[in-house]
C-alpha cells in the first residue's frame, strides 16, 4: 500500500482504537504524523530495538493487537514477537516471501492472525474492531 493510504487508515485507527497506539515505522515524517494523529509511543528500528521499546511500553505484556500494511516480512516478524500471549495481528499488506518465524512461537503465544484484503475508508472502523 502507498504510504499516503498508511498514513490516512493510522489518522482513523488510533481514535477508533481507544487505547494506547505504539507506531513503529523506519521514515520519521511517518513517525511524526502517527504523533499527531495520537500514538502515545512511536519507534524507528534503525535508532533503538523496537522489541524492547515495546516491551517497555507495555510493561513486559506485549500489546494486544498488531497491525501491518507494509507486507514487510520484518515488521511482520516484530509484530507477532510484540504480540502479548493470545494477541491478535491484522494483515493487510501483501508479501509472497514473509514467514512467520519460529512457527512453534506463533502456536504457543496461541496468535490470531486476521487478514484483512484492502478495505474502503467507511470500513475501516470495522477492520481496527477485529
Amino acid at each position: 500500500m502507498p504510504g499516503a493510504n498508511r498514513r490516512e487508515y493510522s489518522s482513523l485507527a488510533f481514535p477508533a482504537a481507544g487505547s494506547t497506539v505504539v507506531a513503529v515505522d523506519l521514515n520519521e515524517l511517518r513517525l511524526e504524523a502517527a504523533e499527531k494523529f495520537g500514538a502515545a509511543h512511536t519507534v524507528n528500528p534503525a535508532r533503538e530495538d523496537p522489541l524492547a521499546a515495546i516491551q517497555a511500553v507495555t510493561n513486559g505484556r506485549g500489546l494486544d493487537k498488531t497491525f501491518d500494511c507494509s507486507g514487510s516480512s520484518a515488521a511482520i516478524q516484530l509484530a507477532h514477537e510484540a504480540l502479548r500471549i493470545r494477541g491478535r495481528h491484522i494483515q493487510v499488506g501483501v508479501s509472497e516471501e514473509a514467514v512467520v518465524r519460529p512457527f512453534e512461537h506463533f502456536i504457543s503465544k496461541e496468535i490470531e492472525m486476521i487478514g484483512s484484503r484492502n478495505f474502503n475508508l467507511n470500513e475501516i472502523e470495522e477492520v481496527f474492531t477485529l
